[in-house]
């Protein structure tokens, strides 16, 4: 994607997305990572390419799947990666979590530059009566843009 362009996307349920680079030190983390699962990453990447770009948050720029793949990003010295941009707010985006940890809660954590243990919350969205993980976006991405 040429340097400063974006696309703007509807997946279903009318849920807005852009796609376009982001510079990694714009990018906030909430959860740790796996220091192997990083270093296994960056070697796929350096060989396929990255195949998924990572979903943040439109107004924070919290990263909401993707902590591994910036982290390899940032291991290879790229200084930006394709992210999709969505509402954090949008109630269709759902987040779980094991510990009893809202979207809210999430944020503040953010806010005060903390980090939660690696895969501490899954996100989803609601399409229709059901949730979908986010990594499925993509399928939908592609659909889009045919």
């Amino acid at each position: 994607m040429p340097s400063g362009s974006s696309i703007d996307l509807l997946l279903p349920e009318n849920i807005p997305l852009r796609l376009n680079d982001v510079p990694i030190d714009h990018l906030k983390e909430h959860e740790n990572v796996e220091s192997s699962r990083v270093d296994y990453l960056a070697e796929s990447i350096r060989e396929k390419g990255l195949y998924t770009p990572i979903l943040i948050d439109l107004r924070t720029n919290m990263i909401i799947d993707g902590h591994h793949r910036v982290n390899a990003f940032r291991k290879m010295g790229i200084g930006s990666i394709p992210a999709l941009h969505i509402d954090y707010g949008d109630p269709r985006l759902v987040m779980k979590s094991g510990n009893g940890l809202t979207k809210e809660k999430v944020l503040n954590i953010v806010k005060s530059g903390g980090k939660l243990p690696k895969k501490s919350t899954f996100h989803f969205l609601r399409i229709g009566n059901r949730l979908v993980h986010v990594s499925a976006i993509m399928n939908f991405v592609r659909e889009a843009v045919r």
